[in-house]
């Protein structure tokens, strides 16, 4: 599956684009077993989220506030696997940019937890289109994802790649 979806992303770019990727891996104890407890503990804010499919005024606001399905696929993946996928196949890409960015990408989910929780505004807007269940669903799986990341079970990765021409 992750394959597949990087061979279209690399036939989708024009030559000289540039595209910005964020990626989450697993870590630490996490990526030695994929049956290990903490493994189960990494996969649940990728899991399919239950209350989003249900939300109520889904159609009336996906365009202003989308809230995508996430999915567990690159957690069966290491950040060199997904490099060799990137570089690879018939439109390879150019790496320009590999960062591990995994403490600033804590402290955005942290404080996107937190504006979720005490924005008023926010909350108000986010209950408005998605429901109340969707937004505690989305404040608990932001929070377990910046802690699983604040723990080191988590990684989170930034990368800049090229098409060449």
């Amino acid at each position: 599956l992750l394959k597949s979806r990087i061979r279209r992303l690399q036939a989708s770019l024009t030559a000289n684009s540039f595209l910005l990727l964020g990626l989450t891996t697993r870590s630490g104890p996490a990526a030695h077993s994929f049956w290990s407890k903490e493994t189960v503990l990494t996969a649940l804010p990728f899991l399919p989220r239950q209350t989003l499919p249900r939300s109520r005024n889904r159609k009336k606001y996906a365009a202003q506030a989308p809230l995508p399905q996430r999915t567990t696929t690159v957690l069966y993946s290491s950040v060199t696997e997904v490099l060799q996928l990137l570089t690879s196949g018939p439109d390879p890409l150019i790496v320009e940019v590999v960062r591990n960015v995994s403490q600033e990408y804590a402290q955005f989910l942290h404080r996107s937890a937190e504006e979720l929780e005490n924005d008023e505004v926010l909350r108000s807007e986010f209950v408005q289109a998605w429901g109340p269940e969707t937004w505690a669903e989305e404040r608990l799986c932001t929070v377990w994802e910046a802690a699983l990341l604040d723990a080191g079970l988590l990684e989170g990765w930034a990368i800049v790649v090229r098409k060449s021409e």
